[in-house]
C-alpha cells in the first residue's frame, strides 16, 4: 500500500493542439491518471508514438506523477 515512505507512480499522455474540447467547452489535453507498470507504459508509448506521427514530433508525451497515501 502506497504512503509517503512508498510512493505510487502514476501515467497518462498528453497532447496539444489538438483540439478537443469537454462538454463544458474547454480544451482536453490529457488523459486519465494509471497506476504505472511496464506493459501500460508500453501501451501508452505506443499511442505517444502513433499521435507524433499523426500530428508532429512533440505533439504528445507521457506525463508522470507520485502519489501517495497516509495509512491508519
Amino acid at each position: 500500500m502506497p504512503n509517503e515512505q512508498n510512493p505510487t507512480i502514476e501515467i497518462r499522455v498528453c497532447w496539444n493542439g489538438l483540439e478537443r474540447r469537454n462538454p463544458n467547452d474547454k480544451p482536453v489535453e490529457y488523459g486519465s491518471w494509471h497506476p504505472d507498470s511496464p506493459d501500460r507504459r508500453e501501451k501508452l508509448r505506443v499511442i505517444v508514438e502513433s499521435g507524433n506521427a499523426a500530428n508532429g514530433a512533440g505533439s504528445h508525451w507521457i506525463d508522470a506523477r507520485e502519489t501517495s497515501s497516509t495509512t491508519k
